[in-house]
C-alpha cells in the first residue's frame, strides 16, 4: 500500500463510530463531528492526516451552532502549516 492509500485508510479509521459532516476546504478531505463539550475534526492533505478534538468549557467557539465555522477555521488553520 502507497502512503497516499494509507492516508486515505487512516482518514476513514478516525471517522469509524461517528458522523462525520464534511469541511469544504483546500485540502482533499476534511470532515467534522460534534461531542457532548466539544467538536473533533479529521483532515488528510496528500498523505498527512490530522485528528484533532478540541474541548473548553464554556467556549463560544464550541457551541453547538458554531462548530461548523470553528471546524472550518481550525482546518484552514492547521492546513496552512501542511507541506503542499
Amino acid at each position: 500500500m502507497d502512503k497516499f492509500d494509507e492516508a486515505k485508510v487512516n482518514y476513514r479509521g478516525f471517522q469509524v463510530g461517528n458522523k462525520c459532516l464534511t469541511i469544504t476546504t483546500s485540502v482533499e478531505e476534511s470532515c467534522w463531528y460534534g461531542q457532548e463539550k466539544g467538536l473533533s475534526l479529521v483532515m488528510r492533505r496528500g498523505y498527512f492526516v490530522v485528528s484533532l478534538t478540541a474541548t473548553a468549557i464554556n467556549s463560544p467557539a464550541l457551541q453547538p451552532g458554531r462548530r461548523p465555522m470553528t471546524s472550518r477555521k481550525l482546518v484552514t488553520d492547521i492546513a496552512g502549516n501542511l507541506p503542499s
